[in-house]
């Protein structure tokens, strides 16, 4: 009873914070869900097409996201000291940062277009992925603008509004999905390639929605009213970039595992991409919640770190650990009890749903190594520690994760089996380092 009592507070607030974040992680999973529901219903290449093209994207996403991210930390550092004229400078150096990096990704994702021959797919699978994946690239624009808000906000502790955002841009992309894949009302019959303008549209209202609610709140509208070219400058820019950059490498590099372990499916058979990716697909759902709450713990610890409480930054931690195991359990369960029926909503092909059905028993055990990872990630991210976290990024996601999966599905017998097998070992180690990194920072804070 008295557990309880000390950590209903702290599940208390992490819920207030988490809860409003996962909708919209939840809500930003929902878009690609809804593209390869109604997408499955094309076929087994246009799955795959889907499949090889979002891997792609979310490389290039994966950047600015980690940059803009670099604003949390430092904004909810800044608004527990009550320092608004670091908030300003913060906030419009942020957005100096996201111009820059969005115009120059576009552009990488204008030429990867050219190219996608490169990657060893059937040559059917890269035609129609080309026209869909260069839509998504596109769309990065203004949700790159939608991020840079939503990260700046959320370190002042407001996580309602791009939660509100997202569900509303969810409803857009499922309403356009359907008229533009199957020509439905009156709309052009575009397949693949519907499905990317029905994401672009539903992600161009979101910067625009935000800005109309920004505009509303005098208090929020306050950091556009003092934008001044005086106030980019670089120390600032300069401290986005530092903390910025090692946490888009961390998580290109674990996007990079995911990716390149895609391309691999993709060289076995298109059959094996399909049902990777369907499988990818559900644990990316499943794993939205967790991101939530990590963000959510990034953002109390980040407050609680800035005024030097650090017995409430560790019990911040705790009860998101706590959060997420519960999680966990539904989701694994749910995947391995319901793993034939998952399956079969997204494909009607028998050996894609034989082989999916297969790798969501994996998947659903895998989820705990995710979990725990992706905690101790956001834990050192409120603190700003995001360097050292890097390497062990590194190590565990590519040297581990991805050199295992090739090892098991190219010189064993488990062939695509062994790639989700893989994940479980690489990202336990992730999480094992990650937290006693965070231990040992804790330690030395508590000893001097």
């Amino acid at each position: 009873m008295s557990f309880l009592k000390t950590y209903i507070p702290f599940y208390r607030r992490n819920l207030a914070v988490a809860l409003p974040v996962v909708l919209s992680q939840v809500g930003g999973s929902i878009v690609q869900l809804t593209d390869l529901f109604f997408v499955g219903r094309l076929g087994t290449i246009a799955i795959a097409a889907t499949s090889f093209a979002t891997s792609l994207y979310y490389l290039c996403f994966i950047v600015i996201n980690g940059l803009m991210m670099s604003i949390t930390p430092l904004a909810g550092n800044a608004y527990v000291n009550g320092n608004n004229g670091r908030l300003i400078n913060l906030f419009q150096n942020i957005f100096v940062l996201c111009t820059v990096s969005t115009i120059l990704i576009v552009g990488f994702c204008c030429f990867l277009s050219q190219n996608l021959d490169f990657f060893g797919q059937e040559t059917a699978v890269a035609e129609l992925a080309r026209p869909y994946f260069l839509t998504l690239g596109f769309s990065l624009i203004p949700y790159g603008f939608f991020f840079c808000f939503k990260q700046f906000f959320e370190g002042l502790g407001n996580t309602k509004i791009a939660m509100i955002i997202t569900l509303i841009g969810c409803i857009v992309n499922i309403i356009f999905d359907y008229l533009l894949i199957f020509g439905k009302c009156g709309f052009p019959e575009l397949g693949v390639l519907g499905a990317g303008i029905a994401t672009f549209i539903s992600r161009l209202i979101m910067p625009i929605l935000y800005l109309i609610y920004m505009r509303l709140k005098p208090k929020w509208w306050y950091f556009f009213e003092h934008f001044s070219i005086s106030r980019i400058e670089w120390k600032t820019l300069k401290d986005l970039v530092i903390i910025g950059i090692p946490i888009s490498l961390q998580m290109l590099l674990e996007m990079a595992a995911f990716t390149l372990t895609g391309i691999m499916a993709g060289w076995i058979s298109s059959t094996a991409m399909a049902a990777h990716q369907i499988t990818m697909n559900i644990s990316s759902f499943a794993f939205m919640v967790v991101l939530g709450i990590s963000a959510a713990t990034t953002i109390r610890v980040s407050h609680q770190y800035g005024i030097k409480d650090y017995w409430a930054t560790r019990m911040a931690v705790k009860a998101s650990i706590h959060l997420m195991m519960i999680w966990e359990i539904i989701t694994c369960s749910t995947m391995i009890i319901f793993r034939n029926e998952i399956a079969g909503a997204f494909s009607t092909d028998p050996t894609v749903i034989s082989i999916a059905s297969i790798l969501l028993i994996i998947c659903g055990l895998y989820q705990f190594s995710d979990g725990f990872q992706c905690i101790g990630i956001g834990t050192l991210r409120g603190i700003a520690d995001v360097k050292r976290p890097m390497i062990y990024a590194f190590f565990t996601y590519i040297v581990v994760t991805l050199g295992g999966a090739y090892y098991l599905a190219f010189h064993t017998p488990l062939s695509i089996y062994g790639i989700w097998i893989a994940f479980i070992f690489g990202l336990t180690l992730a999480a094992i380092l990650f937290f006693l990194r965070f231990n040992r920072l804790m330690k030395q804070l508590h000893n001097s």
